[in-house]
């Protein structure tokens, strides 16, 4: 048996492996247990690792969908969280599920969430693009709803109807100023072309000899004394004006 040992260890001490031809030998005859060679030991499970299914992704160790997952949404951490609203992950991207009451997305940009108030925007006063806008007036959105303001300068809304704004000129006889400011003087013919009723002329008789428009034509010539037939003649303090002239009153 030594001798058999020792004959096999002089043949493998003279064989030249690299004169061997590999492809000449039969592998299949070869019994691969008597063969020796490192071992493969299998690396062992750990039982409290998630194994995740095709599609998931592996976080904080649980097994999450990163196209559907709100905590997770396109990566591990990635939270939906937009201003005044509801978000929800869609194909691994934050979108809006909906908004706060009172709130809307206007722009249509997710990354800003609701970022319209309808209570108090007057380009969107009750829904997007729901602007207030009144006819030579100003506005601004109350309570979801548009309010009309002011009245553009020498007009006013005199019939207390918004939808068609500030529809009167203050600038007429019968809206001087301001809305129902009937430009009417005493004895005279009147208008109202600055905002201010204005005396054009006397009746006949009469004169506005205060100056003032306002009192309109308020002398009558024929009768007083202090403008007897025109404005500034005066009648001696004895007197009376009859019809324009001063006279004794015996």
């Amino acid at each position: 048996m030594r001798a058999l040992s020792d004959a096999t260890n002089l043949i493998d001490a003279t064989i030249d492996v690299s004169t061997i031809d590999v492809s000449t030998i039969d592998v299949s005859t070869i019994d691969a247990s008597t063969l020796d060679g490192p071992t493969t030991e299998p690396v062992a499970q750990d039982a409290s690792t998630p194994r995740c299914t095709s599609g998931q992704t592996l976080c904080n160790g649980a097994c999450v969908d990163l196209r559907n997952d709100s905590a997770h949404c396109g990566a591990c951490g990635v939270a939906c969280a937009l201003p005044r609203a509801t978000a929800r992950c869609f194909a691994g991207q934050c979108e809006i599920a909906r908004c706060e009451t009172g709130f809307g997305d206007c722009d249509s940009q997710a990354s800003n969430g609701c970022e319209v108030s309808f209570t108090t925007n007057a380009a969107h006063c009750g829904g997007c693009g729901r602007g207030c806008g009144f006819v030579n007036g100003g506005s601004r959105c109350v309570d979801a709803g548009c309010v009309m303001t002011s009245c553009t300068a020498a007009l006013g809304d005199c019939d207390g109807d918004q939808a068609n704004g500030c529809e009167i000129t203050l600038r007429s006889n019968l809206h001087c100023g301001a809305c129902g400011n009937a430009c009417d003087l005493a004895h005279a013919t009147a208008q109202c072309p600055s905002g201010l009723c204005e005396v054009v002329r006397c009746d006949l008789g009469f004169a506005n000899c205060d100056g003032r428009d306002l009192t309109g034509c308020e002398a009558d010539l024929a009768t007083n004394p202090a403008h007897c037939g025109a404005c500034g003649t005066a009648c001696a303090s004895h007197e009376v004006c009859v019809r324009g002239r001063c006279a004794s009153p015996f």
